[in-house]
């Protein structure tokens, strides 16, 4: 599913971005919560400590309240062992990689299918993956 909602992603920044003008980096990340919350997609909420760089210091920390993976599972009565909005997270990491011009991953970090309060997910370079893995309790706590 993660590279599925990345493809889509990825399909529709490049769609979409050419036909909004925007250059700057910022701009072009955060048209994709406008772009999703606008086809009634999801919503998106960016927090506190992300760093829009287009370069190896990018970082993102964001959640996505309502998820809808979530959502289907809580529906169901069902709750999660771990982390299960793939798809949201493969859908962010592919604009965002388009939108900054870098090879983006994303990972969940907590999910509200498994009982905590919110999705939340973090987006860093591919190359700094194991990097961020070993970091992933930090991004819970804030």
């Amino acid at each position: 599913m993660y590279r599925l909602g990345q493809s889509f992603g990825r399909s529709e920044a490049e769609r979409i971005l050419p036909q909004t003008g925007l250059d700057e980096i910022p701009a072009r990340i955060a048209a994709g919560p406008i772009w999703a919350a606008y086809s009634g997609f999801a919503r998106i909420r960016f927090l506190p400590g992300s760093v829009l760089e287009p370069n190896e210091n990018y970082f993102l920390l964001y959640e996505y309240p309502n998820n809808f993976e979530a959502e289907l599972w809580k529906k169901e009565g069902r709750t999660a062992t771990e982390p299960l909005c793939y798809f949201n997270a493969g859908y962010s990491s592919g604009w965002c990689s388009v939108a900054a011009g870098l090879e983006l991953e994303a990972e969940e970090i907590l999910c509200e299918a498994k009982g905590d309060k919110a999705c939340r997910f973090i987006m860093f370079p591919a190359s700094r993956r194991m990097e961020y893995m070993e970091r992933l309790d930090e991004f819970g706590n804030m």
